[in-house]
């Protein structure tokens, strides 16, 4: 009986350890690449660190706000041989720039910077600009790490573009909201291994007297700030470098055909 009781005693500890245990979903947040970034999981904080790493080693990489960037010293004329990881980038906007014949163009830094949208750094030798992708392109990087690390449920979002990996705890699909450009309800998605980018011309713009004089989006076939009413195009993809640059492709060019497994939503501007 005594033998009984310890071996009940031993259980009921054992499960109450357990219990105690129990990872719990949670979100943490953190500030990289001149915006913000989250992640909602089981026992979120102990990724941090690794979330910072590569948000670190690819802000160094691909920003053109840093004169000491891989890709501004390339810019520059400074350096000819890049990194594997600057090259695959480079590829991938190629890639993104032929399939959109145009409409998502990584060479028009320049023509960010005369709109005041980017850093009068020098450029003399390339014009290269991966804004219009980079934050996709690491939400994609961060994804593949955090599932090496056996991570399977998880949203990871960048400056509002995320993918939602798996599924909540009972199963359902991750809730994603659309803000509305004009502030109002916005659009709630719900996703489960797919992901969300949003271009539009409501946050980076200049007003005069609330007109629209400037844009971050630049039209690749006139050089200048694409100019349009409050409105954003939302692309849900397989992978979030995909949702991103077919997002500003798509703003550019409303005719623009879509590649297969990918959706838009567009949000136009709406009276209060």
């Amino acid at each position: 009986m005594k033998t009984l009781s310890i071996i009940v005693l031993i259980t009921a500890t054992f499960l109450l350890f357990q219990k105690s245990r129990t990872p719990t979903v949670s979100t943490i947040t953190g500030d990289a690449m001149g915006t913000t970034w989250s992640l909602r999981c089981e026992d979120a904080e102990q990724y941090r660190p690794l979330v910072y790493r590569i948000l670190s080693e690819q802000e160094n990489i691909l920003s053109h706000w840093r004169a000491n960037s891989e890709i501004s010293r390339l810019n520059a004329g400074q350096i000819t041989e890049v990194s594997t990881e600057l090259k695959r980038a480079i590829n991938l906007a190629e890639h993104f720039k032929a399939e959109t014949r145009g409409a998502f163009d990584h060479t028009l830094l320049r023509q960010t910077q005369a709109a005041g949208f980017a850093p009068l750094l020098a450029t003399e030798k390339h014009n290269y600009d991966l804004s219009a992708m980079a934050k996709g392109y690491c939400i994609d990087l961060l994804t593949a790490t955090l599932r090496e690390h056996g991570l399977i449920n998880f949203v990871i979002e960048l400056g509002g573009e995320c993918y939602a990996s798996g599924t909540q705890d009972d199963g359902t699909p991750w809730p994603v909201l659309i803000p509305s450009p004009t502030g109002g309800e916005g659009v709630t998605v719900y996703l489960s291994n797919q992901a969300i980018a949003t271009s539009g011309n409501y946050q980076q713009v200049a007003k005069i007297e609330n007109k629209l004089i400037s844009s971050h989006l630049i039209a690749p076939n006139t050089g200048k700030p694409h100019l349009a009413k409050p409105s954003s195009v939302s692309i849900i993809a397989n992978d979030c470098a995909t949702a991103d640059a077919y997002a500003t492709a798509l703003f550019i060019n409303p005719k623009l055909v879509l590649p297969e497994n990918t959706k838009a939503i567009t949000l136009p501007e709406t009276k209060p």
